[in-house]
């Protein structure tokens, strides 16, 4: 998990601030999504390894695809941590 946090480091302080000649700067729409989803679902994960973690869903009948493909991709990366026992 910390290699896989690592890797996206990136992407985080390009939500924040703009830097040109980035990594995130060189993917498409599609890749910058996919670090994206990837970066958010690591975060829950990671928190999930420092302290206890409690994530509600709520209103599921609302989610869009976007919303869904984040869902799948954070219960794929969550297996086998703290946050699925």
């Amino acid at each position: 998990m910390r290699r896989e946090i690592a890797g996206r480091k990136a992407f985080w302080p390009r939500w924040l601030v703009s830097t040109t000649g980035s990594l995130w700067d060189q993917l498409d729409a599609r890749g910058r999504y996919q670090n994206a989803l990837s970066a958010m679902a690591n975060l829950f994960v990671a928190e999930s390894l420092l302290q206890p973690a409690v994530i509600e869903l709520e209103d599921a009948h609302w989610y869009d695809d976007m919303s869904r493909e984040f869902l799948m991709q954070f219960i794929r990366r969550a297996q086998g941590s703290p946050c699925c026992s």
